[in-house]
């Protein structure tokens, strides 16, 4: 079954926000300045990274999580810097 958060619900979550983009294995978060290249299958980090969320009560405390984890397991490398 599947239903929709209204704007209240979704404050409610807690976890930050990520950018994957599957063709090219890059990542990034919205609260880190490096861009992550994923070396495995970016389905399998982003099953990761989505096992976190409600778990830590800031978006740079769940970005650096996320990273950590991913890390830990060898899933990315970073390959750059956001500008802003």
């Amino acid at each position: 079954m599947r239903t929709e958060l209204d704007d209240l619900e979704l404050t409610a979550v807690s976890g930050g926000r990520y950018f994957v983009n599957t063709t090219n294995g890059k990542l990034c978060f919205d609260s880190r300045k490096e861009i992550f290249h994923i070396t495995g299958s970016c389905y399998a980090a982003m099953e990761l990274m989505d096992s976190l969320i409600g778990k830590y009560a800031t978006n740079e405390e769940y970005d650096a999580a996320c990273v950590a984890l991913l890390q830990s397991r060898g899933m990315i490398e970073v390959i750059g810097q956001k500008k802003n």
